[in-house]
């Protein structure tokens, strides 16, 4: 697949549309206008005095996430062209990622240290293996969901557990070249609407003794919609940021 994430005006635009979609999930509100303003002077490098601050900050926090994940997957990228480097992320590259989404650092050393009882490097280092040779939202999507719902329960990365693995997926979706999980800014509702079927999954894997509620309706429905949402939204990557590319 093209790498459309080299593209400045992807990062900015679906940057822009993701925020808006997890403000959303989280209780919040924003303008679109101003998240992408916002989020321009971030991804093109503003000065510092001149970086758009928002007067929330759960916005910033998104946004500052959203950067990261680009400079990663631009870094990966950048090793590979200039031979110094697998270009394969590793469990110490997510640490500054979970900085942005926990300021308590309170699991920070987790992320450099590999040891058999260390759950944090361990169940990062167990899924960059298990996705490494996928590269579709069909593939990826299904084996990253049973991560993030497991280690959501688990409350593994701590307070922003979800919101670290949905960063995490979203990055690994866009290195490969699929489309992000995100819904268009005047369809957020459908994000909104898989809410009361995540909750039930959640339950479900609350009282598991093992893996079976990965063959649950409510695992498969959730998964699906992740699916269809990426592939939508690839469709628009490929009309609006590919051929400018």
């Amino acid at each position: 697949m093209p790498k459309y994430y080299k593209n400045n005006n992807f990062w900015m635009g679906a940057g822009a549309d993701h925020t808006f979609n997890c403000l959303k999930l989280m209780g919040g509100d924003c303008s679109i206008a101003e998240v992408f303003t916002a989020m321009e002077s971030k991804i093109l490098d503003f000065a510092e005095e001149e970086i758009v601050k928002i007067k929330n900050d759960n916005t910033n926090m998104l946004i500052d996430a959203w950067a990261e994940i680009r400079r990663l997957i631009l870094l990966k990228d950048k090793e590979v062209e200039e031979n110094t480097g697998t270009g394969k992320f590793v469990v110490s590259d997510f640490k500054d990622l979970y900085l942005i989404l926990n300021k308590a650092a309170s699991i920070y050393d987790f992320f450099l240290n590999e040891s058999d009882d260390n759950d944090v490097y361990n169940s990062i280092n167990e899924v960059l293996k298990l996705t490494a040779d996928l590269n579709t939202a069909e593939e990826i999507i299904p084996v990253f969901s049973i991560f993030l719902h497991e280690n959501y329960v688990k409350g593994t990365f701590g307070t922003n557990t979800q919101l670290f693995c949905w960063f995490m997926l979203q990055l690994l979706l866009i290195n490969k070249g699929a489309g992000p999980i995100i819904s268009f800014p005047n369809r957020y509702f459908e994000m909104l609407e898989m809410f009361p079927t995540s909750n039930l999954l959640n339950g479900e894997i609350i009282q598991s003794k093992g893996r079976e509620w990965v063959e649950s309706e409510y695992f498969k429905k959730l998964t699906n919609f992740w699916i269809k949402k990426s592939n939508e939204y690839y469709k628009f990557i490929e009309e609006n940021y590919i051929q400018d590319n």
